[in-house]
C-alpha cells in the first residue's frame, strides 16, 4: 500500500510541475525515497557567482558553451547520496531538463540546486524558485 501511495505522489508532483505523467520518464526510478523537492537557483561561471576557479566545476570539468542548462550543483546534504555524472530530471517553471550533477554549493546550504546558466543576466531572470530533482536510473 505504501509502494502505491509513493508512486502515486511522483505522478501527481512531476504532473503538477511539468503537466507530464511519469511515464513520460522512463528511466527514472520510482521509489519516492529518491525525489527531492528543492529550491532552485541559478549560477554563471563567473567569480562573482563562483569560487576561485569560475571555469571548473567541483569534479574539475571544465565548462564550455554545450553544458550550460546541462549542469547542476548540489548542496552538500543532496551531494552525500551521489557521485559526480549522475544524472537527473529536474522538473521547475512548467519544464524538465535532463541535466548531470558536476559541481557542489558551499557547505550552508540545504536542500537547494543550482543550475548553470550562460550569463548573470539569464540568472537573474531565472531567480529563486521550487522545483523537483528525480534521478534517473540506468
Amino acid at each position: 500500500m505504501t509502494k502505491n501511495i509513493g508512486m502515486l505522489s511522483i505522478y501527481c508532483l512531476a504532473t503538477m510541475f511539468c503537466q507530464l505523467p511519469i511515464a513520460a520518464y522512463p528511466s527514472t526510478n520510482q521509489d519516492n525515497s529518491d525525489l527531492h523537492r528543492v529550491t532552485v537557483s541559478a549560477y554563471t561561471n563567473s567569480p562573482r557567482c563562483t569560487d576561485a576557479t569560475p571555469g571548473r566545476t567541483a569534479s574539475s570539468m571544465r565548462i564550455r558553451p554545450e553544458h550550460y542548462r546541462k549542469v547542476v550543483a548540489l548542496s552538500p546534504d543532496l551531494a552525500r547520496n551521489y557521485e559526480f555524472g549522475d544524472r537527473f530530471y529536474l522538473v521547475v517553471n512548467g519544464k524538465s531538463h535532463l541535466v548531470e550533477f558536476q559541481d557542489l554549493m558551499p557547505k550552508k546550504h540545504k536542500n537547494k540546486i543550482d543550475f548553470l546558466l550562460p550569463s548573470r543576466r539569464d540568472c537573474m531572470r531565472f531567480g529563486v524558485t521550487q522545483g523537483v530533482l528525480i534521478p534517473v536510473v540506468d
